[in-house]
């Protein structure tokens, strides 16, 4: 578990399965940038049964507030195959959670964990071109807006572009600077 000054970043656990999944199905508040895909709950069950969501080459982790409420999820995956570098991905699940600093401190904390646990130069992230919160968080947290993919990812029934960006080892903030007690804590 990693605590923050507002959030927890945490390995997902069992129970929280259920809650997940009813936070994931629901379609009207995913937003409008995530795909329309679902997965059922035995499915999920079966992805967290072989790693826990949590492995060399990709893993995720749960975003609390301090109270241990489930607000989203940040994780890392193998962007490119053969790639020496991993891309990044988040989301908030409900609405209501979005537009408060959630997710920059997650990303921030996160970046900051995952470049000190793995070594590795780049850190990439993709958003929609629309999808200004996302698109704010990253050059909060220090990304760099690297360009454009156009036409590169499908999303209700349309081809859509993807902007790009990506932080550098030696550009991610020091651990000690984004989290409080410089530790994960057990």
């Amino acid at each position: 578990m990693i605590r923050g000054k507002n959030i927890i970043l945490r390995l997902t656990r069992r129970d929280d399965l259920p809650e997940i999944h009813r936070l994931m199905e629901n379609l009207e508040t995913r937003g409008e940038f995530w795909p329309l895909g679902i997965r059922s709950l035995s499915k999920l069950s079966q992805d967290f049964d072989s790693d826990g969501f949590w492995a060399q080459d990709h893993g995720f982790l749960q975003i609390t507030d301090l109270d241990g409420r489930l607000i989203g999820n940040i994780g890392f995956f193998q962007g490119t195959p053969g790639g020496e570098w991993f891309e990044t991905g988040y989301r908030i699940y409900r609405p209501e959670d979005r537009g408060k600093g959630y997710m920059t401190e997650a990303l921030r904390m996160f970046s900051a964990y995952i470049f000190t646990l793995k070594h590795f130069p780049r850190l990439q992230l993709c958003a929609h071109p629309d999808n200004a919160g996302s698109c704010r968080v990253a050059e909060k947290c220090g990304f760099t807006r690297e360009g454009i993919l156009r036409k590169s990812f499908f999303l209700h029934g349309e081809w859509h572009d993807t902007v790009v960006y990506s932080m550098l080892a030696e550009e991610a903030a020091a651990w000690a600077d984004v989290i409080p007690d410089g530790e994960v804590q057990s």
